[in-house]
């Protein structure tokens, strides 16, 4: 079994994100929790795309006191194994301190490791999603009527939440571009 396939298997569905098919292409909504007007659409998903809602699903303040930001943690977490690319997305919908959105990336990061932990613990996956690479995005502004679309990249690869990708005023980007 491949690790993705082994993650799905331990993972609730409550805390997944269907995609949904449309015009031969896999979109996926993602709405922030509390503010539903905060909307924003990924384009073109590999149709093996995993979408986990992390904000609704995993509530790690119950065991942390929030000191130096350790009980934030991003929105959403994307994963295909055919892109072999993990995205983590910060919604916003308005603007915020880009070190609050590092370190809701940060948590997200978090999150993902011990995922891959108790892949190693307890499905016996040696190195689990050792070959994928890490994107880390902030989608800021995601409640206004469409602007003219601004992305700001801070690095060549947004592999790190320190070098995150900024996304503003759109309700509605590519996979690809998100992935690169």
């Amino acid at each position: 079994m491949s690790d993705m396939d082994l993650l799905i298997e331990i993972i609730l569905s409550s805390a997944v994100i269907p995609l949904e098919k449309k015009y031969d292409r896999f979109n996926v909504d993602l709405i922030e929790r509390g503010a539903p007007d905060s909307k924003l659409t990924i384009r073109g998903c590999p149709s093996d795309c995993l979408v986990l809602d992390l904000d609704s699903s995993f509530d790690n303040s119950r065991v942390f006191n929030g000191k130096y930001g350790v009980s934030k943690r991003a929105d959403f977490m994307l994963i295909s194994e055919e892109k072999q690319k993990v995205i983590f997305i910060e919604m916003k919908r308005s603007g915020s301190q880009r070190n609050d959105i590092i370190k809701q990336l940060t948590g997200a990061l978090c999150m993902f490791d011990y995922c891959k932990s108790i892949l190693r613990n307890f499905r016996s996956s040696r190195t689990p999603f050792s070959n994928y690479s890490l994107r880390f995005v902030s989608a800021k502004y995601t409640t206004l009527p469409k602007q003219k679309v601004k992305i700001e990249k801070n690095s060549v690869s947004h592999d790190t939440p320190e070098k995150l990708l900024e996304i503003s005023h759109s309700q509605s980007i590519e996979f690809n571009q998100l992935a690169a």
